[in-house]
């Protein structure tokens, strides 16, 4: 049955935003789908965001207007405040996530003992089809304008580019390490 699933779930068009595998993931992804008792569904590399707070609070309802999965400048985040709409718009940072679909129970277990050891806010998503989630913990989050006003200061701006830098660079090593681990 998993080798089936497995099949589908990897010939499939990717339905990410995107639309295709955030290339600094790509070498990790490739290490567990040739794994016989794992299969990738979906991964993000990390990436940087600003985007607009929907008043609906609902997630399909997010307009981004600056979106990176590599290191960002100043200048990017800067040119991406020009227009602003009312509502309240957001910078984050959010580190590297993957969903992994495993054969069986202990083989979640297995894989998830492995992540821990650089990812330890992973854990089990579903025990119907045994659905791991390897997630990063370093976010970075901050109000930036509200009411069609930049409310921080650019050093501020500076700061949370910084951040979001290091802790970009941070999940890619963790990434790697993890990788290695696999490999071994």
């Amino acid at each position: 049955m998993f080798p089936h699933y497995k099949k589908a779930i990897l010939s499939r068009a990717d339905k990410s935003n995107k639309g295709s595998i955030d290339e600094p993931i790509r070498p990790l992804i490739e290490t567990i789908n040739k794994l016989p008792n794992y299969c990738t569904n979906s991964s993000c590399s990390g990436r940087t965001v600003i985007f607009v707070e929907p008043k609906s609070g609902k997630k399909n309802d997010t307009t981004f207007l600056f979106m990176s999965h590599d290191k960002i400048t100043f200048k990017q985040i800067k040119d991406s405040l020009q227009d602003l709409p009312n509502n309240t718009i957001w910078f984050r940072f959010e580190p590297m996530i993957l969903h992994v679909a495993c054969d069986a129970i202990e083989s979640a277990n297995n894989l998830l003992t492995i992540a821990r050891q650089q990812f330890k806010h992973s854990g089990i998503l579903s025990l119907k089809r045994f659905i791991i989630e390897i997630r990063g913990s370093g976010f970075v989050e901050a109000p930036i304008a509200v009411g069609g006003k930049v409310i921080v200061s650019d050093e501020f701006l500076n700061v949370l580019c910084d951040n979001a830098n290091k802790k970009l660079i941070e999940t890619h090593k963790r990434m790697n390490k993890f990788k290695l681990t696999l490999d071994n």
